[in-house]
């Protein structure tokens, strides 16, 4: 192989850079606004899980909280305690999702896939 003189490196390296080798540093500055550009992409994929996982868990709980005041209203011993166990259910669905929610996000997570990668869904 052949030894390059400086050049004919120069040479190449116009050929393949185009104008951006006449500016070195803009090629680095960019380099370096991607990097932070990527991490604030990843941070906010992560800030607006925890944010949207929050407000499943209001929903949650005013869902059992509304759930709760429909049952009192409710006229029959079935129809009171069914609607009750629901409500806790719904309550404590939404405690958890505060308490815990990363492994809240990823129940979530593995539930959508199930729902997305069933079989009627691929019909």
């Amino acid at each position: 192989m052949a030894d390059l003189s400086v050049d004919q490196i120069q040479e190449i390296r116009v050929n393949v850079l185009g104008a951006a080798a006449k500016v070195p540093g803009a090629l680095i500055g960019l380099g370096i606004l991607f990097i932070i550009l990527g991490m604030i992409g990843t941070a906010g994929q992560v800030l607006f899980s925890l944010i949207s996982v929050n407000v499943l868990g209001i929903f949650l709980f005013a869902g059992g909280v509304l759930q709760g005041i429909h049952a009192f209203k409710s006229s029959g011993w079935k129809s009171v305690s069914i609607q009750m166990v629901f409500a806790v259910l719904y309550v404590a669905a939404a405690i958890y999702v505060w308490a815990f929610p990363i492994p809240a996000l990823e129940a979530i997570t593995l539930w959508l896939a199930a729902i997305f990668l069933s079989p009627a869904s691929c019909a």
